[in-house]
């Protein structure tokens, strides 16, 4: 369930995880609204967004993944009593993958502005951050 729930910050163990859950709740939207204005500079448009549309993009796209994420986890809780815990593992990964696809496209697509391969650049760039947001958990875990 901690896979789910701290998928997108660090992780350091049960006596941590309110460290972990605010690091999560300030570290990821810094990280977004650098890269949204990154994406949008170099690659969408010329002219840098102003800081209260990037702001604005940064609040939609955090709060749908923490409203998505707690919708998954009160949805993985509740099938946790009748799944194995490996099949639950895999769920909720395929869960998070897909709500940041969707996420990034929402945001992308409505917030944004963008379409065709500015869109799908947007969309795919965004999913291999959270990506590597990821991996540091991943290795933090087995470090």
């Amino acid at each position: 369930m901690m896979s789910l729930t701290l998928a997108c910050g660090p992780y350091f163990d049960e006596t941590g995880f309110w460290a972990s859950v605010l690091l999560f709740l300030i570290v990821k939207p810094l990280a977004y609204f650098a890269f949204i204005q990154a994406f949008r500079y170099r690659v969408s448009r010329p002219i840098p967004m102003k800081f209260s549309q990037a702001a604005k993009l940064t609040a939609m796209r955090a709060g749908l993944g923490i409203g998505f994420t707690a919708l998954g986890w009160l949805f993985l809780t509740g099938a946790g009593n009748s799944a194995g815990f490996e099949g639950l593992l895999a769920v909720s990964w395929l869960f998070l993958y897909v709500e940041r696809l969707f996420s990034w496209w929402l945001v992308g697509s409505w917030g944004a502005g963008l379409r065709g391969r500015r869109l799908w650049g947007w969309v795919i760039s965004g999913t291999l951050f959270n990506a590597a947001f990821d991996v540091a958990m991943v290795m933090g875990l087995f470090m």
